[in-house]
């Protein structure tokens, strides 16, 4: 079976609920799930400053 084990996902925060569930069901094994605000990538230099925030934290 494939996993998610040490990999990141970055992903708008529309879809947290869904990824939250996968998660909590074990299905979704990633170790880090990183969330951008939704509607962010209509916003190029935005996108580029939160993403790379947010993967520092990693």
């Amino acid at each position: 079976m494939r996993t998610f084990g040490g990999i990141t996902i970055v992903s708008c925060g529309t879809l947290s609920p869904e990824l939250n569930h996968l998660a909590q069901t074990g299905f979704l094994d990633a170790d880090k799930v990183l969330y951008t605000i939704p509607g962010l990538h209509e916003n190029k230099n935005e996108l580029k400053h939160h993403l790379t925030r947010q993967l520092s934290i990693r």
